[in-house]
């Protein structure tokens, strides 16, 4: 909450721990295994991989789950979402949103996920190139409505607050999480639906 998804810092503490993990590696080579990445955390990977900090062998797969590719809507209205802080403080303050003494300005990793901003360290677009050519397969939510305890009642909160005018999971519209896409992958409901209503992705 305290940094962006592109503070260099992540990116290495991801390297080192998963190198240090991870059966087969050599060097800055990650050797065989599964990596699943959640929100911002896929675009630290993404950065790491951009920046050259590690390499997936053959054998490492990616997969990721509500990537905020191409920011998040939620974020972008965060100042809106914390001038209603008193209706939404339970999910404001899991999701970590907002700061300061009368909760009115945004935490820095809110403002990295936002679609308008702008990385002093990597480019949103090499992070979206190394996604492009790394990511083995998504998962990306379909609908706000989602476990009925937690977290997942207060995305349908933070909806009823933010019109997003499509598909969306109460913090990203379905296409931020999905523009990491290309012609040749493809994206599909499932027939059967888990009970978090979530859109898979197969790329």
């Amino acid at each position: 909450m305290r940094r962006g998804w592109d503070d260099l810092t992540h990116a290495s503490e991801f390297c080192t721990q998963v190198l240090s993990a991870a059966a087969g590696s050599s060097g800055s080579t990650i050797g065989s295994v599964l990596i699943f990445t959640h929100g911002a955390g896929s675009l630290v990977v993404g950065t790491a991989l951009s920046q050259n900090m590690c390499v997936f062998g053959s054998n490492t797969r990616w997969y990721s789950a509500m990537a905020p590719f191409g920011g998040a809507k939620a974020a972008d209205e965060g100042l809106n979402l914390c001038a209603s802080f008193s209706a939404m403080e339970d999910i404001l303050k899991d999701l970590k949103v907002c700061t300061g003494t009368n909760k009115d300005q945004l935490h820095l990793g809110t403002i990295a996920q936002q679609s308008t901003y702008s990385s002093a360290t990597v480019t949103s677009s090499d992070v979206l190139s190394f996604a492009r050519s790394n990511l083995d397969g998504a998962m990306c939510g379909h609908s706000s409505s989602g476990l009925s305890t937690g977290v997942g009642t207060g995305l349908a909160d933070i909806d009823s607050y933010v019109w997003f005018g499509e598909d969306r999971d109460g913090w990203m519209k379905l296409s931020e999480c999905t523009t990491a896409h290309t012609s040749s992958w493809a994206s599909h409901n499932t027939d059967v639906w888990a009970n978090i209503h979530m859109y898979v992705v197969v790329w």
